[in-house]
């Protein structure tokens, strides 16, 4: 989760609306990690969790990265047998689960 909450206060800079959730479902918890900023769009969302990927674009410039931290993200994740995703709009933020 730390790698998600890192990566939420990146790319939240100059916004002060970072917030994460965590949910009990039956058996089940639900990690959810969602900032507001820049966004992701649909095409990158598919792409995100590979290592060393980077989305471009001129905002995305502005955060140096090296496209490793959610590759790490997800193979912990996948490690414990567990998914992880990410529903996010242009303009709007990103929401992170697990």
């Amino acid at each position: 989760m730390i790698y998600l909450l890192t990566n939420a206060i990146k790319y939240s800079r100059n916004n002060n609306s970072l917030k994460a959730t965590l949910s009990i479902m039956e058996k089940d918890l639900l990690v959810e990690v969602m900032h507001q900023r820049i966004g992701i769009s649909k095409s990158d969302q598919q792409k995100i969790f590979q290592r060393f990927y980077r989305v471009s674009g001129k905002d995305e410039k502005t955060f140096p990265s090296f496209g490793i931290w959610l590759f790490i993200a997800k193979e912990v994740i996948h490690r414990h047998h567990e998914k992880i995703g990410v529903e996010s709009n242009i303009g709007k933020g990103s929401v992170f689960h697990f």
